[in-house]
């Protein structure tokens, strides 16, 4: 085809993210281990999430890979830890139900990711969703990689696990008309010794003053390395450039109390803070799950959670479609399943009322 290679697939996912790989992972347990395509080069290094609910915790269990998630993780018994710095006396602390585990997203994606290339399912890095299309029964993907021509791609069913503003949810044509925006946000990716500070159970997240305002403190493993996130405001002139590593470490100081702390930047990044569902999770053979299908803030802890969840029941329902019939409309009850869960826990981001004040965790 024009110099184009081509492969057939049972089922094409889209994004190595959490509900990509747990989809992945459900699949290869039913025999139909997937391709996978991720646009990144290699596995995300710095994590947008940490906390894990027990329900998750089963699940990474049944995949094997509970030992290394214990290991580059800790347990967490509260929330939130609020401080007018880390190293001043407590102010408040909430507890936080249901969330009994914390591990760093990139490294639960790493994780994830060998188990899911242990059972079967082939990962491919680099490689961006370009085009897609229905064509009879199938899917044909348009696929473009750093090196080497396009590739084509026939795939009964595709899974759209590549985020907010992924490819598969634009081709399909399913639109966001519940949307929220929370404002700015940077993310400083740091290595620095502040356990002797926190304890070795430290909190899911450190407040610092009004975490609207001062921000948060993020463990992001269980060795020194930690996530100092700030609001910033684009609106007023001011660029990602403008925070330099000197910036940088004075805003972790101040947070900590501690003026010549040693800090190590090893990543600076802006986001902006969302809630958002898409209008529905499937349109024909594309189907919706993860970022793409909802947003979360990350004070609300679910994003990460309920991405997994998606996996593992569409997972399921694709497997008992293609074994029974292949008719895509027998999806729907994969978003019967999962999306009234999403409605209930995004209903008060999404509601019009006053933000919280709550910062990335």
């Amino acid at each position: 085809m024009n110099g184009q290679s081509e492969e057939r697939v049972q089922v094409l996912v889209v994004g190595a993210g959490p509900a990509g790989l747990a989809t992945a992972l459900e699949l290869a347990a039913r025999g139909l281990a997937p391709l996978i395509l991720e646009r990144r080069p290699a596995a995300g290094r710095h994590p947008r999430a940490t906390a894990l609910t027990a329900q998750t915790m089963q699940l990474i269990s049944r995949w094997g890979a509970e030992p290394d998630v214990r290991r580059l993780g800790f347990r967490c018994e509260y929330a939130m830890s609020i401080r007018s710095c880390l190293t001043g006396p407590e102010i408040r602390r909430a507890p936080f139900d249901g969330h009994v585990w914390a591990c760093a997203q990139d490294h639960l994606e790493t994780i994830l990711a060998q188990r899911a290339a242990a059972a079967g399912a082939r990962l491919r890095y680099g490689a961006e969703l370009a085009g897609l299309q229905p064509v009879g029964q199938e899917m044909l993907a348009t696929v473009a990689a750093a090196a080497g021509p396009p590739a084509t791609i026939r795939a009964r069913y595709v899974v759209g696990a590549d985020g907010a503003h992924g490819a598969v949810r634009q081709a399909a044509g399913i639109t966001t008309s519940r949307a929220r925006a929370f404002g700015d946000w940077i993310s400083i990716l740091f290595r620095s010794p502040l356990r002797e500070y926190t304890g070795d159970r430290p909190c899911l997240v450190y407040g610092i003053g009004d975490p609207s305002t001062g921000g948060v403190i993020v463990p992001a493993g269980p060795a020194d390395r930690w996530i100092r996130g700030i609001p910033w405001h684009p609106e007023r002139g001011e660029r990602l450039e403008d925070f330099s590593q000197e910036r940088c470490t004075a805003v972790i100081r101040s947070a900590v109390g501690v003026p010549d702390l040693p800090v190590e930047i090893t990543d600076i990044r802006a986001f902006t803070m969302t809630a958002a569902i898409a209008d529905r999770y499937r349109a024909g053979r594309a189907v919706l799950a993860g970022d793409a299908a909802h947003v979360f803030t990350p004070a609300s802890g679910m994003g990460l959670n309920l991405a997994i969840h998606d996996g593992t029941v569409l997972a399921q329902a694709l497997a008992a479609t293609i074994e029974h019939g292949d008719q895509p409309h027998t999806l729907d009850q994969y978003e019967q399943a999962c999306r009234p869960l999403a409605e209930k826990l995004l209903g008060p981001e999404l509601a019009p009322a006053r933000v919280g004040a709550h910062g990335p965790s």
